[in-house]
């Protein structure tokens, strides 16, 4: 597709600022910030994208946007667009870091598209923070997409290092490559690193798809990054410093 990711900007911004939608965004604001008033969209996106907002009030806004963009019909869908935008600079440097490790023309839809279902499909009791939480869940779902032989963590048995290999299909893909290189030196500790460096998990996820609770998932890692310090060819493995959320 060749429509690009300003140009993807500009839709959505036309969207939500139609005239026809003007009453629904101010029933919408009236429950965001009860001792703020906006009158229409772009002052909403103002506040939340220029600093004006305190961190808690900021995410306090996003959860009950998010909340909205679950109902269904048109005022979800344009809870959804307006969160969308809300999020636009977070998506903004996500697409630009995942360029380098997932390039196809079609990344921008894939952001906006992966953004999109993970609002639709949110937990949102389970939320604490928004931005961070939706975010993170598309690095992490992208990451999945694009590097083959997703089942590296999915079916691993912690205890059974066999189980932690990649599929053995050929491939040029270096990231799957390097996941399968360090499965084959390090077994279950080899498919949690490549979790964490390669997939896109936090710690915590990782070591729960590894049947590890986060303290074990941690030392693990760890351990496992000191190991493959010590064997030839890897000294330098310094990577981007494990996740532990």
């Amino acid at each position: 597709m060749s429509t690009s990711w300003t140009t993807l900007n500009v839709q959505l911004s036309r969207s939500v600022m139609r005239h026809s939608h003007l009453s629904r965004f101010r029933t919408l604001a009236r429950g965001l910030q009860p001792d703020r008033t906006f009158r229409e969209p772009g002052a909403l996106l103002d506040w939340l994208h220029n600093g004006q907002a305190g961190s808690e009030a900021k995410n306090c806004v996003l959860g009950r946007l998010l909340l909205a963009a679950r109902s269904d019909g048109p005022n979800g869908n344009f809870a959804l667009e307006l969160l969308i935008l809300a999020l636009w600079p977070g998506l903004c440097t996500l697409r630009q870091r995942l360029r380098a490790k997932v390039p196809g023309q079609d990344l921008d839809h894939d952001v906006l598209a992966q953004i999109t279902a993970e609002i639709r499909r949110a937990d949102v009791a389970g939320i604490t923070q928004v931005a961070a939480t939706l975010l993170r869940n598309v690095r992490r779902d992208l990451m999945r997409a694009h590097v083959r032989g997703q089942a590296v963590l999915g079916h691993a048995d912690p205890v059974d290092t066999t189980s932690s290999e990649l599929p053995a299909a050929p491939s040029s893909d270096p990231v799957e490559m390097i996941a399968r290189k360090t499965c084959d030196a390090l077994g279950a500790d080899g498919a949690l690193l490549a979790g964490v460096f390669l997939l896109g998990f936090s710690q915590k996820e990782a070591g729960a798809q590894l049947g590890l609770r986060h303290d074990a998932a941690r030392k693990r890692t760890q351990r496992a990054i000191g190991r493959l310090r010590d064997q030839q060819g890897y000294a330098a493995t310094n990577l981007y410093g494990p996740r532990s959320a």
